[in-house]
């Protein structure tokens, strides 16, 4: 499927490879083709989607949303393997291991937080709070 903004993508391939190429560390996305970097970027802007707790448009252009779908791309593309094995074993009832001075507990996988916090302008269903409504009533 071809990366079409305002279907499927905020941004474009060519404003992400400005984005990566002026982030540090963030060079492996330069040997990517534009059919991987397409990938990735369908690939957040559905993840980003998904997560209940926002409520974004596919026709949002603001700078901020456009960076947490490069966020949530390169969190796909450096983490997505390893948060997958995590899941597995979660959800097959392992919640620690130790592998020899190495322990970890492991939690439900959780969408990335630094991008939540990206995100938080759009929060819109964030479920078990009271909220309190006042009105004036005229006489």
């Amino acid at each position: 499927m071809a990366l079409v903004v305002g279907t499927n993508s905020w941004a474009t391939v060519a404003e992400a490879n400005t984005y990566f190429t002026t982030s540090y560390g963030r060079s492996d996305w330069a040997g990517f083709t534009d059919t991987v970097k397409e990938t990735l970027l369908i690939t957040a802007f559905n993840w980003i989607n998904q997560q209940s707790q926002f409520s974004i448009a596919a026709s949002n252009t603001t700078d901020i949303v456009k960076q947490a779908q490069y966020e949530a791309a390169w969190y796909w593309y450096k983490y997505h393997a390893n948060t997958e094995d995590r899941r597995a074993l979660f959800y097959q009832g392992v919640r620690e291991f130790e592998i020899s001075k190495f322990r970890e507990e492991l939690e439900a996988p959780m969408f990335p937080d630094f991008i939540g916090e990206i995100l938080e302008d759009y929060l819109s269903n964030v479920g078990g709070q009271i909220v309190t409504v006042t009105r004036e009533l005229s006489t």
